[in-house]
């Protein structure tokens, strides 16, 4: 299944042959979800997902496989900007010690 779907997704086969490419609408729970995928339908997509990942015979990189390709479908987007917890004025080591090194390099 995962081999078919890396050809449709490499030779852009239209939606409806890679349904048919990949079994059919009476699928196994990953292939019900790669044809949510294909078909670009995100709320089935996640339905299926969930499903997959709690059944007994989901492979590790099967999931893997699937939550990416739905992170595709569905981006992340953080709800705010994270706070820069460095206080002002902190530096790296690296900085420090080149700041140092040039401090050192001037006194001689």
């Amino acid at each position: 299944m995962l081999l078919r779907f890396i050809w449709i997704e490499k030779y852009n086969i239209p939606t409806e042959d890679a349904v048919v490419f990949l079994g059919g609408r009476d699928n196994t729970l990953l292939g019900g979800f790669l044809i949510a995928y294909l078909e670009k339908n995100q709320p089935k997509a996640l339905d299926a997902l969930n499903r997959f990942s709690a059944s007994s015979d989901a492979r590790g990189e099967q999931k893997v496989l699937a939550s990416c390709l739905y992170g595709r479908l569905h981006p992340f987007v953080p709800p705010h900007e994270d706070k820069d917890l460095k206080p002002p004025g902190a530096m790296s080591i690296r900085q420090a010690v080149m700041a140092k090194l040039k401090t050192r390099d001037k006194v001689k």
